[in-house]
C-alpha cells in the first residue's frame, strides 16, 4: 500500500543531508534525530532521546543520512515497538521528486 499524500504530526528525519522543505507539505513539524556530526559513541543516545516523542499513530520516519545512522534509528524503533503487534511505522521514501510513505509492520512476526 502506497500513501503519497499523507499528513503527519511530525516527520522524524535521521540526518539532514539535503533540502527537506518538500517534507513540510506532509507534516506539522520536521524533527532531526541527529545533526550528522555526533560522535559514534553518543549517536544512539542522541537518537533515542529525539525519538522519545515518536508516536507511530501520528508520525513518520524518513531514513535519510548515513547508512549506519539509519540502521541505528531502525533498531531503536524496532526495540521500542516490537512487543505491540499493532504497530505500523510509516516510512518516507524519496521517489520522483516527492516522498512516498509506505507502512512497515514492526511487531513480532513469524519469519
Amino acid at each position: 500500500m502506497e500513501e503519497s499524500l499523507s499528513h503527519f504530526r511530525k516527520i522524524f528525519v535521521v540526518e539532514p543531508t539535503h533540502d527537506i522543505s518538500i517534507l513540510s507539505r506532509n507534516c506539522s513539524q520536521v524533527v532531526f534525530l541527529s545533526k550528522g556530526d555526533e560522535k559514534i559513541e553518543t549517536i544512539a543516545e542522541t537518537m533515542s532521546s529525539n525519538l522519545s516523542e515518536f508516536n507511530p499513530d501520528e508520525d513518520a520516519l524518513v531514513p535519510m543520512g548515513r547508512v549506519s545512522s539509519c540502521a541505528i534509528a531502525g533498531v531503536l524503533l524496532s526495540n521500542r515497538f516490537r512487543k505491540d503487534p499493532r504497530v505500523v511505522l510509516m516510512i518516507g521514501i524519496y521517489a520522483g521528486n516527492k516522498y512516498i510513505f509506505i507502512p512497515l509492520e514492526v511487531g513480532d512476526a513469524d519469519i
